[in-house]
């Protein structure tokens, strides 16, 4: 490879200036053959790296049939869809019930839909002040 400046036919340097505003068609149109042709040879490879061609019909069904085998032991959750179908109903109680989280100090656990009613009507918020007490009025430790 040559570190110089391309040449033009005539074997003078390029004008300097912009690239040229058109593309070479015939280029773009070989690129997209050989996309496309590569695509086709993928998937022709894997249909028959996949052994299809060969079986009688109704062996495919088969082969993909679903085999449960268990892990062995210790299984860390034996029944997921029990697990999931309880993690659910606790996450709604929590988000959809009213409950005494401490009743000597009237805090309660409202539904998210409730609270969200209640913070949007004006005024249900208490003012905050804008800047932080002076330093003089903050106790001495």
């Amino acid at each position: 490879m040559s570190r110089h400046a391309p040449m033009t036919k005539t074997g003078a340097p390029p004008p300097a200036g912009h690239e040229p505003a058109h593309i070479h068609a015939r280029g773009v149109v070989w690129l997209a053959i050989a996309v496309a042709g590569g695509c086709l040879l993928v998937v022709a490879v894997v249909f028959f790296m996949t052994g299809w061609l060969g079986m009688p019909a109704g062996q495919h069904e088969q082969r993909l049939q679903r085999v449960d085998v268990q892990p062995p032991q210790p299984r860390l959750q034996p029944d997921p869809e029990a697990d999931l179908a309880a993690y659910t109903r606790q996450k709604h109680v929590l988000l959809h019930d009213y409950r005494w989280l401490d009743r000597n100090r009237s805090i309660a656990r409202i539904p998210i839909e409730r609270a969200m009613q209640l913070l949007s009507q004006p005024g249900s918020l208490p003012d905050r002040p804008s800047a932080p007490p002076p330093a003089s009025a903050r106790p001495q430790q």
